[in-house]
């Protein structure tokens, strides 16, 4: 029997970062059989679903779970996923798919079922949080914690900046010193599950996590609306950004 393990939540919001928590233990104790996989889904749906697409017999997803109970009580459970049939037509299903970054595991859930490619058993370990509506600093104290450092970054993206769709760019990220205001909207976006690369590095710089040493690999997006498939133009330069990816990381390695 062929498993998934994923972990979901947004590490930014204190307590919902539970599910990538376990994720990131049982990754680090590897401890399972080649048919038993663990997937670190954070936030990023699309990423989830693409992971379902290698089929599976079965799914166990550790999260977050609001059920009025005293705070760290554990549940165990079979979600009910709704019928699509007829959905897909609809004005909310269109609607759910155009967002590529769902901070809900329903939605992940209802779009695996339409697209058939949702396990046959399906099972989710939920934690009582104390609280998430807040940012959270235990989640961004156990990041600066961590034993794991890292000298410099080097982070691919795509991003459009009105540059002939297909352009890759390598630049070093400087900090814009973001104002208090700044730094705080661009939190309360991370929150509400909006993904974007100023914001991380913004955030990350923020409580001291990011290295002084920042590389930027940047393409620009011929299109950016759902889908599974790059455009040709952008799938074109896939060998050539890794080779820069491999070239800057060799830099200061010898």
């Amino acid at each position: 029997m062929k498993i998934l393990i994923a972990g979901v939540g947004n590490v930014l919001r204190g307590d919902d970062g539970f599910g990538v928590a376990v994720a990131q233990t049982l990754l680090s104790s590897n401890d399972f059989s080649d048919e038993v996989d663990i997937f670190e889904a954070g936030i990023a749906g699309i990423a989830f679903v693409q992971e379902l697409m290698n089929g599976y017999d079965a799914l166990i997803i550790a999260d977050a779970v609001d059920r009025g109970a005293t705070a760290g009580t554990v549940f165990v459970f079979e979600p009910e996923i709704p019928e699509v049939k007829g959905a897909a037509a609809s004005a909310d299903f269109h609607s759910t798919l155009a967002d590529a970054h769902y901070t809900e595991p329903s939605k992940v859930l209802v779009l695996a079922r339409a697209l058939d490619v949702l396990p046959p058993k399906i099972f989710v370990v939920g934690c009582q949080p104390a609280g998430y509506d807040e940012f959270g600093a235990e989640m961004s104290q156990w990041l600066e914690e961590s034993p794991v450092k890292f000298d410099k970054w080097i982070l691919v993206s795509a991003a459009k900046r009105g540059r002939e769709p297909g352009t890759l760019e390598v630049y070093r990220w400087q900090d814009p010193q973001a104002s208090v205001e700044e730094i705080q909207a661009s939190i309360g976006e991370a929150v509400t599950g909006v993904i974007s690369l100023e914001n991380l590095l913004i955030v990350c710089r923020h409580f001291k996590m990011l290295p002084e040493d920042v590389t930027i690999i940047e393409i620009e997006p011929e299109r950016d609306e759902y889908g599974l498939e790059f455009s040709p133009v952008v799938a074109a330069k896939t060998s050539e950004a890794i080779e820069i990816v491999k070239r800057e990381a060799a830099k200061d390695n010898g």
